[in-house]
């Protein structure tokens, strides 16, 4: 009996957690295909790819944020494509200043 009852518990055990779906394995085939990379720049108009923007938020109870975001912009002719990028330091500045005002949770 002091060997019966451990053997039938632990096999119990390992029925329980093999079938709870503790021990089962990520399948990477769920996982949707990355979005293919376009190159913006062949396309007509402008737009220019503003460089990763990194923002560290507070949300309206006090927590800590941190919002990663990637931005292109549509401009409307293609002529303006070299000011903008002359000015591309500008750009992320207000980008980021606007959206550090921004409540977290609305984004």
């Amino acid at each position: 009996m002091f060997v019966f009852l451990p053997l039938v518990l632990l096999i119990g055990a390992a029925v329980g957690i093999m079938t709870s779906g503790l021990m089962k394995t990520a399948d990477k085939t769920d996982e949707p295909p990355p979005p293919p990379k376009i190159d913006l720049t062949k396309l007509p108009g402008g737009y220019v790819d503003v460089p990763d923007l990194i923002i560290n938020m507070r949300a309206p109870d006090g927590s800590a944020r941190l919002l990663i975001m990637q931005v292109t912009m549509h401009l409307e002719t293609q002529e303006a494509r070299p000011l903008v990028q002359a000015d591309l330091p500008k750009v992320q500045s207000a980008l980021i200043l606007f959206l550090r005002k921004q409540n977290p949770d609305a984004l």
